[in-house]
């Protein structure tokens, strides 16, 4: 699903870089081969993420990967079709934006992201955009790989905790949100019968 925003910054992207721009290209490939840092495989681990179901909204093939963040990355928004708890789901979120910004930092890939308020306040223009991705281009270039980190790593409520506890309490929460989808799901059927 495209929102307004993508469709914007993608208006903008084939300006700048005809016929060159991917959308939705799935993150394991542009990762594939990296030697990720233990933190990095740690908060993969907490917070479950799943790199093949990942995605970055938009590539430009060996150039950078553009994420365009909607207000469900700051606020928390309650959909219509969300199970979890709105605080949750901006808390999970924000994890997931952080194991993807980590993941592309270690594989070498510039990253340029574009906020909502951004585009909404008409700040966002093709020189702008032009010249951002020139920047973080230069930047990647001067740093070596293996210092791309510009993300912090998250402190853990769990540091004393071995793998096998948080492996499994991991699945228990995930039974749990399982157990809240279904239940969600049954709730709809019976309230459209």
């Amino acid at each position: 699903m495209d929102s307004k925003y993508l469709t914007k910054v993608l208006r903008l992207l084939r300006k700048i870089y005809p016929g060159q721009v991917w959308k939705e290209t799935n993150l394991q490939n542009l990762v594939q081969g990296t030697n990720f840092s233990p933190e990095l495989k740690r908060l993969i681990v907490l917070c479950g993420a799943d790199l093949r179901k990942m995605r970055v909204d938009l590539y430009v093939k060996g150039q950078v990967a553009i994420e365009v963040h909607g207000e469900q990355h700051v606020k928390a928004i309650k959909f219509s079709n969300e199970i979890l708890d709105p605080e949750e789901e901006l808390r999970r979120r924000r994890q997931l934006d952080q194991v993807k910004d980590m993941a592309l930092a270690e594989a070498g890939v510039p990253l340029v992201t574009v906020w909502y308020s951004e585009l909404n306040d008409g700040l966002l223009t093709e020189q702008v955009l032009r010249d951002r991705i020139r920047i973080i281009q230069e930047i990647a270039n001067k740093v070596p790989k293996q210092k791309r980190l510009n993300v912090k790593t998250p402190k853990f409520r769990t540091r004393t905790e071995s793998f096998e506890a948080r492996r499994d309490r991991l699945a228990k929460a995930r039974k749990i949100r399982k157990a809240a989808y279904r239940k969600a799901k049954l709730n709809r059927i019976k309230k459209d019968r």
